[in-house]
């Protein structure tokens, strides 16, 4: 495990370093002998917006570190910095303001299911609102509302947890008869079944976008057998046959909208093992979030009909945007606009075979925009999966 340091100069001939921890192992992981020694992790970091404003929440994002198996590590502990606490979470990306300009070494330290540790730092910039550049009817020298947004973003993507300017909201009148579509997830246990052994699917991280839950599951096996609806989030079901079999739970909420997510689920025979497609499974945190706000997404229980990790991960997030190829099982990806977003990732094993899995997203804007209570669903524009 070697610690990798950059020391970046400007123009102006200032530095500032950033480091992340790089593995070099002599074999393919997935294969290795029980009794190989286990190395640290790779730690990974960025933060988002490189350079931001005092009480601007950064994104820092440590989603691509793993362990030696390529599987997502286990709890990160967040250094702002700026002498504020240390934060521990169990998701890859977290979100920070700093109270004051300047420049701030922020370090991650990931730990892997082994309690193994390794860290990653960025070097914060934080600066006051630079000067306006451009627009009529602005007296020189001064620098004008979001000056500094819009030399870098679009001002109405910017939801990172700073407080909108004060404003007359309209007239609400019939918003309460038009809402989002429901977030609809679905897990199942044991991934790898046995032919006649019962399988419980867990539908139970859906809801609707005020948090409560759905108040009615359809659940299709994939097995020709007909639909079974229920009122609860869990359901048993067996299979007659090994296989790999597409199953899609579709939840009704509480103000009769549908949405569906999906997993594959595999099916095998222990006194006659065969390769077959991969299991593949997707959630997503948050559940419900906002425009231009990060969400995470993690393909990690996805394996292959040995329990290995599958070793590519095909992400298409629902809103038109291209495809994006990963080599480890975590993603994060910002929607642009309100609405509900249907993701599936294919994921593929060492022996090319795939399998895919889905969730339904939800992006909302506090209420405030009356597209997103419309009761839409997004449908891009059909576009190929890359080969």
């Amino acid at each position: 495990m070697y610690p990798v340091r950059v020391t970046a100069v400007d123009k102006h001939g200032q530095e500032a370093d950033a480091t992340v921890s790089q593995r070099v192992i002599t074999m393919d992981p997935t294969r290795r002998n029980d009794k190989e020694p286990l190395g640290p992790p790779v730690a990974y970091l960025e933060g988002r917006p490189k350079t931001t404003v005092p009480q601007h929440a950064v994104t820092f994002d440590a989603s691509q570190s793993h362990d030696c198996d390529r599987q997502p590590c286990v709890s990160f502990l967040w250094d702002f910095g700026d002498g504020t606490p240390n934060v521990t979470t169990k998701q890859p990306v977290t979100q920070h303001p700093y109270a004051k300009i300047g420049h701030y070494n922020t370090t991650v330290t990931v730990t892997d299911k082994h309690g193994q540790n390794a860290s990653a730092s960025v070097r914060q910039r934080v600066s006051p609102d630079m000067p306006y550049k451009g627009g009529k009817n602005v007296t020189p020298g001064t620098t004008p509302a979001y000056a500094s947004l819009t030399q870098k973003q679009n001002p109405t993507h910017s939801f990172q947890n700073v407080a909108p300017p004060d404003k007359t909201l309209p007239a609400r009148t019939g918003l309460t008869q038009r809402h989002l579509p429901p977030y609809a997830g679905v897990r199942s246990s044991p991934t790898n079944a046995k032919p006649q052994q019962n399988v419980l699917f867990d539908a139970s991280e859906s809801q609707d976008y005020t948090g409560d839950p759905p108040v009615q599951y359809a659940w299709d096996f994939g097995d020709s057998t007909p639909v079974v609806k229920t009122n609860k989030p869990k359901v048993e079901h067996a299979y007659a046959k090994p296989g790999a079999y597409p199953v899609t739970c579709t939840v009704v909420d509480k103000y009769g909208q549908p949405c569906s997510a999906s997993l594959t689920q595999r099916v095998q025979d222990p006194q006659n093992p065969q390769i077959g497609p991969p299991y593949a499974a997707l959630e997503s945190h948050p559940k419900l979030t906002k425009p231009m706000e990060l969400v995470d997404f993690d393909a990690s229980q996805s394996h292959d009909y040995e329990h290995k990790p599958c070793v590519k991960f095909v992400w298409d997030f629902g809103d038109g945007t291209p495809n994006k190829t990963t080599d480890v099982p975590r993603t994060t990806h910002p929607y642009a606009s309100t609405g509900t977003y249907p993701v599936t990732v294919t994921a593929t094993d060492k022996y090319n075979q795939s399998a895919k899995a889905s969730v339904s997203q939800i992006v909302a804007d506090e209420m405030t925009d009356e597209s997103a209570l419309s009761g839409r669903t997004y449908k891009p524009q059909q576009h190929e999966a890359p080969q």
